[in-house]
C-alpha cells in the first residue's frame, strides 16, 4: 500500500513544506519584514493572512492524499472485481497489471511532481517581495 494513502503522512509532508517555506521567507526578508507582511495593508488583515498561510498545509496535504487514495481505491475495486473468477483473472491479467501500474506508479509520480511544484510555488511567492524591493528602476527582472 502507498504510504501517502494515509492522511498522517501527507499532513507531515505538508507541514514540512510549510515550515521550510516560512523559515526561508524569514531568512530572505528578516524577521521584522516577515511579521510586517502579516499586518499589511491594514492591521485587521492579520487573521486573513494567518488563515491563508495555514490553508496551504491543508491544500497540499488533502490534494496529495485524495489523489493517491482515490487511485488506490480504484485499483482495489478493479482487483476485487476480477478476483475469484479464473476466467476473468487470466483473460484480464494484462489489463489488471496495466491499471495497477497506472494508478500506483504513474499517478504516484505525477502527484509527487504536483506536490513539488506547489511547494516551490509557495516558496517563490514567499521570497518574491524581497527581490522586488532590491530591484532598481530600469533593471531587467
Amino acid at each position: 500500500e502507498e504510504p501517502t494513502a494515509d492522511i498522517n503522512t501527507t499532513l507531515a509532508m505538508g507541514l514540512l513544506s510549510f515550515f521550510y517555506t516560512q523559515w526561508y521567507a524569514i531568512r530572505a526578508h528578516g524577521i521584522f519584514a516577515y511579521i510586517k507582511e502579516y499586518f499589511a495593508p491594514l492591521f485587521v488583515m492579520f487573521p486573513l493572512h494567518v488563515i491563508g498561510k495555514l490553508s496551504s498545509i491543508i491544500s497540499l496535504s488533502f490534494r496529495l492524499f485524495g489523489n493517491i487514495f482515490g487511485g488506490s481505491v480504484i485499483a482495489r475495486l478493479y482487483l476485487s472485481f476480477i478476483k475469484g473468477s479464473i476466467i476473468w483473472e487470466t483473460s484480464l491479467l494484462g489489463v489488471g497489471l496495466g491499471i495497477t501500474l497506472f494508478f500506483v506508479v504513474f499517478e504516484g509520480l505525477l502527484q509527487a511532481f504536483v506536490f513539488a511544484m506547489l511547494s516551490l510555488t509557495y516558496l517563490a511567492i514567499a521570497v518574491e517581495h524581497q527581490e522586488e524591493e532590491n530591484m532598481q528602476i530600469g533593471d531587467v527582472p
